[in-house]
């Protein structure tokens, strides 16, 4: 048990990790440290805890061990005792765990009462939209059973060499990270997520883990997030050798380095995504315009009325559970949900796509994020540069104006999305150059501007799906009706879409789904703050 250091050394680091939390202005004590073991270790057993009669027979001998003889056994049991949660609707004690398919990863679910009774019919499941989101959770729910799973979306291409991965997805920068996000169970789905892209069984290919180059403002006290892994603050030279083609050297400006970060094609992923639920038999609809949701005779959602662009008569399509996953659409009267329930923020963002970034002398290697500049850059396998401007907006509750989240937020610059896309363009273009390699990308500015930039650039403006509060927003609204949306799509897409397959499954067994929802907590311990019942 050496291996685990001394009392002392535990607390020397518990000391460090006191005054690294608001710049030191707390009074590090002994009290502190313990709570700070009883919070982090409580969190990490009640992950790996088994639903066993002994609360340690699954736990790593060394981190009971390490509790027991740093803190004592009453802070132990303190620890443990964050594993139990009362069911009320069964009296069970302990969540059950849940393996993902996908990805083998565990997490803590509410038991539920299942039906005894045989089905008659085959259970079917409407998802409306087919971005990120909404192919994750088609492609996942069509892995777990013998669904009837329809695909509704504006687009209506969707043929094998050419397909539309929805408006906010195309949009994305697609920036697979958990960075500056909070508060901490945020961030921590956000880690989850990245684990799931590298775990995936289909995905997994598809992320470049480059690492990203962040230059921050100069700090008088270094603020690190011990959760999350990180090198810096680094000078400029250092940064250099990480990313060449940078120019900026101030003495007012510093480097972060995230080696664990990355990026994804996200039309690639949302074609293998549809393409895999292709061939387990899930149907998409595209061109798909809805009119209203269908009710039963006892008001709940069952199923929708849409027109097609080639047909202007209402389909009627019946479903057991209707699936909205609409982005920044999601909050329409017409899907049955409305702002009231599902308050939406107005965040529109832009990127400029280059056809081309090998001009650049060396050509970028990472993520290079200019908070400074208000510049983020990456490049694609394929040589496309991808460029976006403005305030880098990451979801999370972390917000300059308004802790509280996004509804207040004031200084967001919007004026663009009336500017012509070569205004845009050239704009985003002229902010990069002061970051990278300037005389590439002059030179490259000029040939836009004599092409008009038809062929040198395009430019793509979405709306970001980002609700009130700045977290994503996943579960039923009411009986028949589940929602997911959130901003941090692609990164949050396989976790979001394998545990809301399960949740759906899991639903449609249910012994009484009335009392289900009724329930203050159902489906996933993981996903309890971001059910949309926090709303109303």
């Amino acid at each position: 048990m050496n291996s685990i250091g001394t009392v002392q050394e535990v607390y020397d680091y518990l000391h460090a990790y006191s005054m690294s939390m608001k710049h030191g202005q707390i009074t590090p004590s002994l009290e502190l440290a313990l709570n700070e073991i009883q919070e982090r270790n409580g969190v990490l057993l009640s992950l790996m805890v088994q639903s066993d009669d002994n609360d340690t027979a699954d736990l790593p001998r060394i981190q009971v061990e390490m509790i027991r003889r740093v803190a004592g056994e009453e802070y132990l049991a303190r620890c443990l005792s964050t594993v139990k949660v009362h069911d009320v609707r069964d009296g069970a004690n302990c969540l059950e765990r849940v393996s993902c398919k996908a990805s083998n990863l565990k997490f803590l679910y509410y038991p539920t009462k299942k039906s005894t009774h045989a089905k008659r019919n085959r259970s079917s499941v409407i998802i409306i939209g087919a971005g990120i989101i909404g192919s994750s959770i088609a492609h996942h729910l069509s892995r777990r059973g013998d669904f009837k799973i329809t695909v509704l979306d504006k687009a209506t291409t969707d043929q094998d060499d050419e397909i539309f991965p929805g408006v906010a997805t195309s949009s994305s920068f697609a920036w697979l990270n958990a960075n500056d996000k909070s508060p901490l169970s945020y961030m921590q789905l956000n880690q989850l997520g990245m684990e799931m892209w590298r775990r995936h069984d289909v995905l997994k290919e598809y992320p470049v883990w480059s690492g990203a180059l962040i230059r921050k403002e100069k700090q008088d006290i270094c603020e690190k997030n011990s959760r999350y892994v990180s090198v810096g603050p680094l000078n400029f030279d250092d940064a250099k050798c990480l990313e060449p083609d940078i120019v900026l050297n101030d003495e007012s400006s510093e480097f972060y380095f995230y080696p664990e970060e990355g990026f994804v094609e996200p039309a690639e992923v949302v074609k293998a995504l549809r393409l895999s639920k292709r061939r387990n038999g899930v149907d998409f609809i595209g061109g798909a315009e809805i009119a209203s949701l269908i009710r039963n005779k006892n008001g709940n959602v069952s199923g929708v009325e849409y027109k097609t662009s080639d047909s202007r008569e209402i389909t009627r399509a019946t479903a057991d559970v209707v699936i909205n996953a609409c982005g920044a659409n999601s909050a329409s009267p017409s899907l049955g949900i409305g702002s009231e329930r599902l308050p939406l923020v107005n965040q529109p963002g832009a990127l400029t796509f280059t056809s081309s970034g090998s001009y650049l002398k060396h050509p970028l290697e990472r993520i290079f994020v200019d908070t400074i500049n208000h510049t983020h850059m990456l490049r694609r396998p394929d040589g496309t540069l991808v460029i976006g401007g403005g305030k880098l907006i990451v979801g999370g509750s972390h917000s300059d104006d308004d802790s509280t989240g996004y509804k207040n937020n004031k200084k967001l610059d919007t004026s663009f999305i009336e500017e012509s896309d070569l205004a845009v363009g050239q704009e985003m273009i002229a902010a990069a150059i002061k970051s990278v390699s300037p005389d590439d990308l002059e030179s490259f500015m000029e040939s836009c501007s004599e092409n008009n930039g038809d062929s040198e650039f395009r430019v793509t403006k979405a709306n970001r799906p980002i609700s009130e509060d700045g977290l994503p927003v996943v579960g039923f609204v009411e009986q028949g009706l589940y929602v997911a949306v959130t901003h941090s799509g692609i990164t949050l897409a396989p976790i979001i879409g394998e545990l809301t397959a399960y949740e759906i499954e899991e639903s449609l067994n249910e012994q009484n789904p009335e009392e289900l929802f009724s329930q203050e907590r159902y489906g996933f311990q993981i996903l309890d703050a971001y059910r949309p019942t926090r709303f109303t």
